[in-house]
């Protein structure tokens, strides 16, 4: 049974999705609640509605973003995923943006292509962002031949200490799992 509470916060969501969106940024906020209650592919035809209806929006990058982040995350159709980070990769010229799309970007290749471009993107002294790999260690997907690189890009995104630590423990925990040792000491 619903305490009071939860049945007004459900009647909130109803009331919200009953409204029809009227520029990009509600088209984005509906996207995201949609996306909130697993609603992939209702908030990625938002999204496709959204980039069709509002052509000179400000917003267009971001709703490429954020409709290659469902369909990357969520949907796992990763050549529709890099058609819409390309598009967002153009469009958005924020660091933050800029570093975690060419992270998305790099997932959506294969494991050899993926494994050979982390590999350069590390030799070129770009940092991975945190969230990317946050992501790899959450999905344990972290190559343990490319530890050195997670670890040198780590240092350079300038965390605070405790963030830094929490992530360099685990990258050390995957280090010892596949009985390597990280050239550098933390």
């Amino acid at each position: 049974e619903l305490a009071p509470q939860q049945i007004r916060e459900h009647l909130d969501v109803l009331n919200e999705l009953q409204i029809i969106p009227k520029n990009a940024s509600e088209s984005l906020e509906r996207a995201n609640l949609l996306r909130h209650y697993s609603s992939y592919y209702e908030a990625a035809e938002v999204l496709q509605k959204a980039i069709k209806q509002w052509k000179n929006t400000n917003l267009k990058g971001r709703l490429h973003y954020e409709l290659g982040r469902i369909y990357q995350d969520d949907l796992h159709q990763y050549g529709l995923a890099r058609f819409h980070l390309e598009k967002a990769q153009r469009k958005l010229k924020m660091k933050e943006f800029t570093e975690e799309i060419r992270w998305r970007l790099v997932k959506t290749l294969s494991q050899e292509k993926k494994e050979t471009e982390i590999f350069k993107l590390a030799g070129k002294d770009l940092p991975f962002s945190e969230a990317a790999i946050r992501q790899q260690l959450k999905n344990k997907q972290i190559s343990p031949s490319l530890l050195d690189q997670y670890y040198r890009s780590l240092l350079k995104l300038d965390l605070d200490p405790s963030n830094q630590a929490q992530i360099l423990k685990r990258l050390s925990e995957v280090a010892e799992q596949s009985h390597q040792y990280l050239k550098s000491r933390f």
